[in-house]
């Protein structure tokens, strides 16, 4: 899968993908060995957690990709999967 980085709370440790069908799933910064932001775009797995469909084997694409293409949809990704 491939989503932006829509949130991270690094005192909760818990963050949030936006798919390219505008779907929401959760994470949790242990899924990665890099510092994560707001806006990267990322590829991911989905696994079932304690509490439901987690991101896992999260990795970065490029950084603060939302802000360089100033995206306002991740529907613009539908490319990236094709």
């Amino acid at each position: 899968m491939t989503g932006i980085v829509i949130s991270f709370n690094q005192l909760a440790k818990l963050g949030c993908i936006k798919d390219i069908n505008g779907e929401k799933i959760k994470f949790y910064p242990e899924s990665f060995g890099y510092d994560i932001a707001t806006g990267d775009l990322v590829i991911y797995e989905i696994a079932l957690g304690d509490k439901g469909l987690i991101a896992v084997n999260i990795s970065l694409i490029i950084p603060k990709f939302s802000e360089i293409y100033q995206l306002k949809s991740p529907k613009k990704l539908n490319h990236l999967n094709s």
